[in-house]
């Protein structure tokens, strides 16, 4: 135990509050101070509600209470900080997306300092037609179910932030009650996610079922009712079941099945299968392989900033907008400033489309998190069986995570995709 407490008490990652008012938590990691500031029960019930599963190249760790997502992950040398950005809204977590598609389209209030929420993130044109405003400041407005014409209308009805929705009577829209969470309009999308607590809560999303399978070597986990990342809607019979499952090679496989037990209907948009979301600074040398020799160990792509888009999966159709690079090995990596920090994943199963490459939380500057999440653009359906298998690296993609002359990430990468797709 007391080994472990050492583990637990990394920059950036404390063990557990000894106070009231977090200052244990670095300011400068400000996304997660600010978090902790109302969500201090996780960080004082970390360790109880978090399994921790270790090898020798690898130790992360699996929130029971926030749905199985994963909040921890660290090489197991103990030379880096916490990989994974540790706050509700982002860390590594399922979440989709989808219009109930009734009604034309209109405008819907934002009741809360403006419609933050944005179906816009990563770049992807396609969904900008969802336009939305900020407002000049905070709003008092109360919350308002009325689907409006146009923005002016919105807006002289009191409303100084408003979001346009592509439809109006769909059952995603909010009636006041139920009422929208976090500054989303009450026509937003449903949007249930894998940390999400009752009524906006950002506690008590507990998983039902957490139990170790597979002779010991896979955690699973089970999350039969995500709550809405939007609204104070009752939650989606969407079952999230994990398989977390460690290799003495240096890297996890996150292995995911969704299935939809209810019967309503979703319009198709992009899913983040995972989000994934890098913790502080690791928002620079981006790099993945676009070349036409791919599997050769050929020259890689690289930017030393977020390009703020996407990039597509091998195969899959382009789209004007966009950065217009492919994954075409499947992986890509991000790091901080001085490539101290850095993870590499990978993923070949066919829902994949795109991997988003861009700052989190609409990009404060001021502490850039890198978000890095893997796609794929579907409507959940009644019937729905998704199973898919995301691999994570808390290394670069060109380290080799068992010491010099091993084989590296890119290698092991490929031996993955030889594996899966033969």
């Amino acid at each position: 135990l007391s080994e472990q407490n050492t583990w637990l008490a990394l920059e950036h990652s404390p063990w557990i509050l000894h106070n009231k008012d977090c200052s244990s938590i670095n300011k400068t990691d400000v996304l997660v101070y600010e978090w902790c500031t109302f969500t201090q029960k996780y960080w004082r019930d970390r360790q109880k509600n978090t399994q921790y599963l270790r090898n020798k190249r690898v130790f992360m760790g699996v929130s029971r209470e926030f749905g199985g997502s994963v909040f921890q992950l660290y090489r197991a040398d103990r030379t880096n900080t916490n990989l994974i950005l540790e706050h509700g809204g982002g860390c590594c977590q399922l979440s989709v997306y989808g219009y109930n598609p009734v009604g034309p389209p209109a405008w819907f209030a934002c009741p809360v300092g403006g419609c933050h929420f944005s179906e816009t993130r990563g770049g992807h044109p396609r969904l900008q037609a969802a336009h939305w405003q900020i407002a000049p400041g905070n709003s008092s407005a109360k919350c308002d179910p009325t689907p409006y014409k146009t923005q002016a209308d919105c807006n002289k009805a009191g409303n100084p932030a408003c979001h346009h929705a592509p439809y109006s009577q769909g059952a995603n829209v909010l009636k006041c009650p139920p009422d929208p969470c976090w500054g989303c309009s009450t026509g937003a999308m449903w949007n249930p996610i894998q940390a999400q607590g009752e009524k906006c809560k950002t506690t008590n999303a507990f998983v039902a079922t957490a139990k170790f399978v597979n002779n010991g070597k896979t955690y699973y986990t089970n999350h039969p009712f995500p709550y809405h990342y939007t609204s104070t809607q009752p939650p989606q019979h969407l079952p999230m079941e994990q398989w977390t499952t460690l290799s003495d090679q240096g890297y996890v496989n996150l292995t995911y099945r969704m299935t939809y037990l209810e019967h309503y209907k979703w319009s198709s948009v992009l899913q983040e299968i995972p989000a994934l979301y890098a913790s502080l600074g690791m928002a620079h040398h981006f790099s993945w392989y676009n070349g036409s020799s791919p599997w050769k160990h050929d020259a890689v792509s690289h930017l030393a900033s977020a390009p703020e888009s996407s990039l597509r999966f091998p195969g899959r159709k382009n789209y004007a907008g966009h950065y217009g690079g492919y994954v075409e090995e499947g992986w890509w990596s991000v790091c901080d400033m001085d490539k101290v920090k850095c993870v590499t994943f990978a993923a070949f199963s066919e829902i994949f489309t795109e991997v988003s490459l861009g700052l989190a939380f609409g990009g404060n500057k001021k502490a850039e998190y890198g978000y890095v999440a893997a796609r794929g653009e579907f409507a959940v359906h009644h019937g729905m069986n998704l199973v898919f298998t995301l691999f994570m690296f808390p290394y670069n993609y060109d380290e080799s995570p068992a010491g010099s002359g091993t084989p590296t990430v890119r290698d092991l990468v490929y031996k993955l995709a030889n594996a899966v797709q033969g």
